[in-house]
């Protein structure tokens, strides 16, 4: 099942028949699906289509009016009282037989990102006020650490998948020693933290389905009991620290808010990391610029702020129209869903020049909204920062020599209309 209830079968059927044409009315609106090829790996043909002819079109597949534009992105990002995300947790209908394998969670909360003001405020303030720039420095001999720990285990080889074999795994690591995890569970965190990003957006057959509420189910439990053991025993990490706050709040969040905040951590502090730091080493490979980075890391900062511009992990949020609005001279009738597209905003070419180059010395590249904007922006953006930065360096150190491997394809993607999933990045260097 896709995000708005269609089926594999249906999704790729509107896409196979139309991949980005026209519908009758000459409009995106019959034929953008992110759910299936070619738009899953090639985003980008679509968008620039979009934002020439159609900057703010209906979407039939997303049931969304999506906004492809920097400006109007930006400007429904920043307004929360018109464009809420209360109900966003909703949005997906699941099945009865889902339903009924999710029940097993006691009283699941809803998610940071599907809440107004003034309960998001009181949520975000407990895992913002955890997840500090001091917590962060804190960990970084740890990061480190894994992070040569990782390329350790496979650069005798001379080849890698790397998103398997570092990119993934090096954000979870770090997110696990962040929240005080045990490594063991590692590999479990990875595979609950996909079954949660599936369940909210991804696409897929009937057992598939299961197999991920069975998934979120047991990430769930986990997670609760983590928290209990730190209420009973408070440790060094953020988890304590969240409890920690937690208790001097006049409205503090119960048990199932503290579980499903976790959960929020794990994963955006894990797969969108993952897929900044894949992609960003593509491009840098796939352009030749990887050399230049080598030559001088001091266009470290520079590389992070173009790539989440270029090609960033997050391709839309969600919001809802509150009351009848106008986005673009076009209205939006209360209870419409919105879907802005932040992929697009970040190739806008009224707001970067040459929006389509991966440009190392763009002097505006921070004003991307890969992070979102407003008050849900990233509270990981700081730590995804961090995390991208040692890794580079770590990576010059190790990979002065590293290319695409030459049996490699190219790199494809997962169906996903919020998250960019690459599957797969070969590589090859010399022993």
């Amino acid at each position: 099942m896709s995000a708005t209830g269609m089926t594999d079968a249906e999704a790729a059927e509107t896409s196979s028949s139309c991949p980005i044409s026209a519908g009758p009315d000459g409009g995106l609106g019959k034929g953008y699906n992110p759910y299936a090829q070619p738009q899953t790996d090639d985003p980008f043909s679509v968008w620039d289509r979009a934002r020439a002819t159609e900057p703010l079109f209906r979407s039939e597949v997303l049931n969304a009016w999506v906004v492809t534009k920097h400006a109007a992105v930006q400007a429904v990002l920043n307004d929360p009282i018109t464009f809420q995300s209360g109900g966003l947790d909703a949005m997906r209908e699941h099945p009865a037989e889902i339903r009924e394998i999710l029940s097993a969670i006691n009283d699941q909360a809803a998610p940071l990102r599907a809440l107004d003001e003034p309960d998001h405020k009181r949520r975000r303030q407990l895992t913002q006020g955890a997840v500090t720039p001091k917590r962060v420095k804190q960990l970084e001999p740890r990061i480190r650490e894994i992070a040569h720990t990782l390329i350790d285990a496979f650069y005798i080889d001379g080849k890698c998948d790397f998103y398997d074999a570092f990119a993934y795994r090096f954000p979870l690591a770090v997110a696990s020693s962040f929240l005080g995890l045990p490594d063991a569970i590692a590999e479990k965190l990875h595979g609950w933290a996909n079954c949660r990003v599936m369940l909210a957006w991804g696409s897929m057959d009937d057992a598939q389905y299961r197999q991920v509420a069975r998934g979120v189910v047991e990430m769930s439990a986990f997670i609760e009991s983590e928290i209990v053991a730190r209420q009973n025993s408070p440790r060094d990490d953020v988890i304590s620290d969240m409890i920690r706050i937690n208790e001097g709040l006049a409205n503090p969040s119960t048990l199932p808010e503290m579980v499903e905040d976790v959960h929020t951590l794990i994963v955006a502090g894990h797969e969108s990391t993952a897929t900044f730091i894949t992609l960003a080493f593509y491009h840098l490979l796939e352009t030749g610029q990887w050399a230049d980075v080598c030559a001088n890391p001091a266009l470290i900062p520079a590389l992070i702020e173009e790539a989440l511009r270029f090609d960033g992990p997050v391709l839309g949020l969600w919001r809802i129209a509150s009351k009848d609005t106008v986005i673009d001279d076009v209205g939006i009738a209360a209870g419409d869903r919105v879907y802005v597209s932040v992929g697009s905003s970040n190739r806008d070419e009224q707001a970067f020049d040459c929006p389509a180059s991966f440009d190392l010395s763009r002097k505006d590249a921070r004003n991307h909204l890969a992070f979102g904007r407003g008050p849900h922006t990233c509270i990981g953006a700081t730590l995804a920062r961090h995390e991208a930065r040692i890794a580079f360096e770590i990576l010059i150190e190790r990979f002065r020599d590293v290319r695409l491997a030459a049996s490699g394809s190219g790199l494809t993607f997962g169906g996903n209309a919020t998250l960019r999933l690459p599957k797969a990045l070969m590589l090859e260097w010399d022993v």
